[in-house]
Parts: C-alpha cells; sequence; structure tokens
C-alpha cells in the first residue's frame, strides 16, 4: 500500500509576510512555547509587522525580528 507523503510546510519568510492578506489562517511558533492558530487581521503597507488574532485570545501584533516562525495554513 503506498502512503503518501505528508506536505511539510514551511515558515514564510520576512519577505513573504507582504502576500499575507485579511483573513488567512496561519501557525505561529515561538521558542518554548506551543504552537498558536490564528488568523490575519490586519497587515501594513510595508508588511514590516501585522495584526493576527489567536483564536480564543485578543489581538496581537507581530513585527519583524519578532523570535516567531509564521506558516500560512489556507496556501
Amino acid at each position: 500500500m503506498h502512503r503518501s507523503a505528508k506536505r511539510q510546510l514551511e515558515p514564510l519568510t520576512y519577505e513573504d509576510w507582504v502576500d499575507l492578506e485579511n483573513g488567512d489562517r496561519v501557525a505561529l511558533r515561538r521558542p518554548g512555547r506551543p504552537t498558536e492558530l490564528a488568523t490575519v487581521n490586519g497587515i501594513a503597507d510595508d508588511a514590516r509587522f501585522f495584526w493576527m488574532r489567536p483564536d480564543g485570545q485578543e489581538r496581537r501584533l507581530i513585527f519583524e525580528g519578532d523570535e516567531i516562525e509564521v506558516f500560512r495554513l489556507n496556501a
């Protein structure tokens, strides 16, 4: 029986942030913390930062240079 390989998600680079749109689903991974699922809720014109709303939490701001990996889930 042939098993299909699971697709590996690659973290977005900062340059990829310009392609994020409101409503995109993302996973956020920080060192030493569990992965969070969130929805993009606004992005700066120059994509240096974006707002996201983790499931069940308040809106938060993510900046270039934050120690975080961002994965787009609905690509």
